[in-house]
């Protein structure tokens, strides 16, 4: 099953809209192996996860990152529904659900 999302990424005033194909997770870091990569020292190497539950209920958790993942504005702890109306913030780049996962 074929997951698509839309993520506004915006780093430091520099914004930019993503829409990013997947089955059910998606690995946000630094670095291969993840989906999307944030090029800062600030992002580990595997950052975050986003996931799809098969209902389409999308969800985030940290990946046990080194500077932590905050989630409107508190550091986040386990998981957490992400929503349209839910903040990223990874560093220096803040990431937003401008669309809630679809399918074809």
């Amino acid at each position: 099953m074929v997951w698509k999302i839309s993520l506004s990424i915006e780093q430091v005033g520099v914004g930019s809209e993503l829409r990013v194909e997947y089955s059910n997770e998606l690995l946000i870091g630094r670095s291969a192996p993840a989906d999307i990569l944030l090029e800062s020292a600030k992002i580990s190497r595997r950052h975050c996860w986003l996931r799809v539950a098969p209902n389409g209920d999308a969800s985030v958790e940290d990946a046990g990152s080194s500077g932590g993942t905050y989630y409107n504005g508190a550091q986040l702890r386990g998981v957490q529904p992400f929503t349209e109306t839910d903040q990223l913030q990874i560093g220096e780049f803040t990431i937003k659900m401008t669309e809630p996962p679809s399918q074809d």
